[in-house]
Order: C-alpha cells, then sequence, then structure tokens
C-alpha cells in the first residue's frame, strides 16, 4: 500500500480494521497514488534534463555572444585606424557603416552617409559600371581594381579605387577604397 495513504487511512480509521468492502477499492486508490508519484519522477526527471539543457545552452550562447562582441570590437578597431575608405553595403547598396576615414577623405561624418545609396555619391558617368561590377562581385566573391569617381562634401570628384568582397550569407558588401 502506498505510503501516504496508509497514513491517511490510519489516521481517519484509528486503528480499526478496513472494512473488507473497501479492500478494493484502497488497493485501486494506492495504485493510483503509485502511478501519481512514477509520474511526478519522470516529470522531474524531465525538469532537470531541460533544466541541465538549458544551462548548457545558455553558456554557448553567452560564449557566442562574447566571441561576436570580440569580432566587432576588432572590426572597428580597424574601421578606426584605417586611412583607407572602409564600408559595409547591404544588398540594397546603401551604407550600414563607414570608417571614420570618410571624414578626413570624403568631408562626410559615416553616421551622415549611413543608410544612403551608394549611387548617390557616384558619378553620374560612372553610375552604370556599378551593375556589372556587383554581379562580378557576387559571381567571385571579390573584385579589386574598380575605380569609380565619388562626389566629396567640398563639391567636388575624387577617384577612389576598390576592392569589394560580397558575403553571400550575410549579403553584405565589404569595400575598402583608396584615393588614386
Amino acid at each position: 500500500m502506498h505510503p501516504l495513504l496508509a497514513r491517511q487511512l490510519q489516521r481517519y480509521l484509528k486503528g480499526t480494521e478496513v472494512p473488507e468492502a473497501f479492500t478494493q477499492l484502497i488497493s485501486a486508490v494506492s495504485e493510483a497514488y503509485q502511478a501519481a508519484d512514477d509520474e511526478r519522477a519522470l516529470l522531474d526527471r524531465a525538469l532537470t534534463e531541460s533544466s541541465n539543457e538549458l544551462w548548457e545552452r545558455n553558456a554557448a550562447l553567452l560564449l557566442d555572444m562574447a566571441c561576436r562582441e570580440r569580432a566587432e570590437s576588432e572590426r572597428d578597431a580597424f574601421f578606426r585606424t584605417s586611412a583607407d575608405l572602409l564600408c559595409i553595403v547591404d544588398e540594397r547598396l546603401r551604407f550600414v557603416q563607414l570608417s571614420p576615414s570618410w571624414t578626413s577623405a570624403m568631408g562626410f561624418a559615416p553616421d551622415t552617409l549611413t543608410g544612403a545609396e551608394v549611387v548617390s555619391l557616384v558619378h553620374p558617368d560612372d553610375a552604370a559600371l556599378i551593375a556589372p561590377m556587383l554581379a562580378r562581385t557576387r559571381e567571385s566573391l571579390h573584385v579589386s581594381d574598380f575605380e569609380l569617381r565619388f562626389h566629396n562634401q567640398a563639391g567636388g570628384w575624387r577617384w577612389l579605387s576598390w576592392a569589394i568582397t560580397w558575403d553571400p550569407h550575410r549579403k553584405l558588401y565589404f569595400g575598402i577604397g583608396r584615393d588614386i
């Protein structure tokens, strides 16, 4: 008989015998108590396993976040220290991130160009060259020594030589421009 049921019967019956008519019912109730205990034990094990798995996933996520923060910090350090014009451009050809060197070389603060279309800075005579260059970049994932004239803040045009890499997974172009 289940221990909890035995204690309850002892308390209610106060030492008297269980009537014969109730023996089968008490046996069924005892089995139900045992089944509930077994189910609870299964649930406790499942909860413990889920909790352990959750802790492992959280630890992995924290490690991934730390690695990502480190990679972003390293990328930002390159962006801050490079004299070349560094940029990240999305597949719609809008600037996502630009290096501070854009200010000294072109007169634009990076935050003023973030979200702007690259084509808005390209000389009208060079704009038609962009689509074929991007197609080549997507095919080979990298193109270098591609020259375009870019508008600067002072109103003039600067010849820039570009090396561009396409990341098909993130759908981003990574560009390095050099004043020539």
